[in-house]
């Protein structure tokens, strides 16, 4: 096992969020005078390790439970596959000087027919594992990244022609949407033709939902957008067959006999959604060639996705009461589908997956916050309400990367703003007790922050006491030890205000509710400025929002400093205090601050907040 992270970690670069490419220090060496020898040499490892992963595959299909084969050494084989072949098998030499005279590439693995063989042993060797060791996680969750490292750049032709693949889409389709706890017979013979025995089937049924949901994700990615038939086959019979439970799940709903509380309709629900959520989580976008002119296979799946919609967000009021993994799971498919595809869709699409995120938030705050006792990480048991905030999150994005058409005739856009503050209204309650997990902290802050700073004019509109709360949650967090999270509420505190200075947005908010601003002064001053634990850290972003908050109220801000600095016992730090003070309300200052433009307004900011520093340091 050491031997094979050493091997890997030797030839191979970490490359998480970059392309993948083949070290440098190995292609220069196969272009110099030793080239034949290390070539050799890798071809040599990599050939040992695939026999090796062989043999233990065709081994435990029949000896599963026999000590004698690790599912360590599976899942480290898996590791080392997926790392090698997403590098060098069949590398773009445009990504490198000289490769295509290299004889690792000419020579070995930039061959179609040396990629193929390689491809054919990880796709035989991952449906074995998957199949014959069903309650080894890790051992399933590595080959099922392997497979879908294979499903990239210019070795995804090579799926559609191995046998280990054929036979992972067979079994797949032949149990994939069948329970656990269904009993099932099968002729020996027509498995065998399909690739299969019946303990390979068997193996696949005991597969947990969210792990088959993951196999159907990489059977998609593999065939989704290739131009033969064998590939649009595959894709199709997938989708039909994940589209085969949703229609079985509604004839349950349906059924006045089967209650949503029902076992049977509960398991059901829980293998569809975890089904969708492995289809809507199919990475498409991170795997089409940049060369093409459409994303064909994102298409087809929005396609598919848009009419399951209203449905997937129904079974949040049904089912998500039952069972908090359904709850978790369906966010996590809208969630999925938001962040990878949401640039795909059309606007009557983006209807569709608004109107369905805001129907399945509502129906998810009506049930409340939910956990998980298997989760041993406390704040990992609250994974639903962080879900529930990316997919706001996500949906946030679409005023950014959409071109908007605005002619006469044009189908209306969607209102992102009225589904993100709905969301946020709903899900507060929710939040607020949670916020002292930093994760959760975070999401929420970042979330809350842009919707304010993108948005401030829209607060207007907001209702008095979601307002109220909304600006509360800021004044708790811009306080908070996290430092990102105080530097994003002092943020959103600054555009608010600046906004409302500027055109007097929140001017329908003050007429309710007078006090707003001068308690974010109060705020601001004892729980940030007056802590010298807190001030430094943000200090910069800290000036921003005190600078627009003396614009906003100078004679209140005035009042208040004065009454604070009055309180301190020594006379001449008193006088210390209002010199400094003297000098940070300099009123030319503040107002070029906020109206003034380009440099101007910037060297104005930039003399406010250094004389702030210099009040900060009198403070303490």
């Amino acid at each position: 096992r050491v031997l094979i992270l050493f091997v890997g970690w030797l030839i191979t670069d970490e490359t998480s969020g970059e392309t993948p490419i083949i070290p440098e220090a190995i292609v220069e060496a196969c272009a110099s005078q030793q080239a034949q020898q290390i070539a050799s040499t890798i071809t040599q490892i990599v050939m040992s390790l695939s026999n090796l992963s062989s043999y233990q595959a065709m081994k435990i299909s029949t000896e599963s439970a026999s000590p004698m084969y690790s599912p360590l050494i599976a899942q480290q084989l898996m590791w080392f596959f997926d790392r090698f072949c997403r590098v060098y098998l069949m590398p773009n030499p445009r990504l490198y000087d000289g490769l295509e005279q290299s004889i690792l590439y000419k020579d070995n693995f930039g061959l179609e027919a040396n990629a193929q063989a390689l491809i054919d042993v990880c796709t035989k060797s991952a449906v074995l594992y998957i199949t014959s060791w069903p309650s080894e996680v890790d051992v399933v969750e590595g080959a099922v990244k392997m497979l879908e490292g294979l499903c990239g750049g210019r070795i995804r032709g090579g799926l559609t022609r191995s046998e280990g693949w054929r036979n992972l889409c067979n079994v797949f389709w032949l149990v994939g949407a069948t329970s656990i706890h269904t009993n099932l017979a099968f002729n020996p013979q027509e498995l065998n033709a399909m690739g299969l025995t019946p303990a390979m089937v068997e193996g696949f049924k005991r597969l947990n939902y969210e792990r088959r949901g993951d196999v159907g994700s990489v059977i998609a990615c593999g065939s989704g957008g290739m131009p033969d038939d064998d590939s649009k086959n595959i894709m199709n019979k997938t989708l039909m067959l994940v589209e085969g439970t949703l229609t079985k799940l509604a004839a349950f709903i349906s059924d006045p006999s089967f209650p949503n509380t029902n076992i049977e309709a509960v398991d059901l629900c829980s293998l569809c959604v975890s089904l969708f959520s492995g289809i809507c989580r199919s990475p498409f976008v991170g795997i089409v060639d940049s060369a093409a002119e459409d994303s064909a296979e994102a298409y087809v799946l929005t396609k598919f996705i848009t009419p399951s919609l209203p449905k997937l967000a129904a079974l949040m009021s049904i089912y998500g009461p039952v069972d908090n993994s359904i709850k978790t799971e369906l966010l996590t498919a809208l969630t999925s589908y938001a962040e990878l595809y949401i640039s795909f869709l059309n606007p009557v699409e983006s209807l569709a997956l608004y109107n369905a995120a805001s129907e399945m938030i509502k129906g998810y705050s009506a049930i409340g916050v939910g956990s998980s006792a298997k989760e041993s990480d406390e704040e990992d048991q609250h994974e639903d309400v962080l879900q529930a905030i990316k997919l706001l999150t996500h949906l946030g994005t679409k005023d950014f990367i959409d071109v908007v058409d605005n002619s006469p005739g044009s189908t209306p856009t969607v209102d992102v703003t009225e589904v993100l503050f709905y969301g946020i209204n709903h899900l507060l309650p929710l939040v607020s007790g949670l916020l002292e997990y930093p994760k959760i902290a975070h999401q929420f802050f970042d979330l809350v922050g842009y919707i304010v700073e993108a948005y401030p004019e829209k607060l207007n509109s907001l209702p008095p006491d979601f307002f109220e709360s909304l600006i509360g949650s800021l004044l708790w967090g811009m306080s908070s030890n996290d430092v990102l999270v105080g530097k994003s509420c002092l943020r959103a505190i600054e555009e608010m205000t600046k906004e409302h200075v500027k055109n007097s947005t929140l001017s329908g908010i003050l007429a309710n509710k007078p006090d707003t601003l001068k308690l974010c002064v109060q705020r601001l001053l004892t729980d940030v400025v007056m802590a010298p634990s807190v001030v430094f850290d943000r200090i910069d972003v800290t000036g921003g929002a005190l600078l627009v908050l003396i614009a906003a109220d100078l004679n209140y801000f005035t009042t208040y400093v004065r009454e604070m600095i009055s309180r301190v016992g020594v006379q001449e730090q008193q006088q210390q205090l209002m010199a400094a003070f003297e000098q940070l309300v300099n009123l030319e200052t503040i107002q070029t601050g906020i109206q003034g433009k380009g440099n101007v307004g910037r060297t104005a900011r930039v003399a406010f907040k250094k004389t702030f520093e210099l009040f900060v340091g009198h403070v303490h």
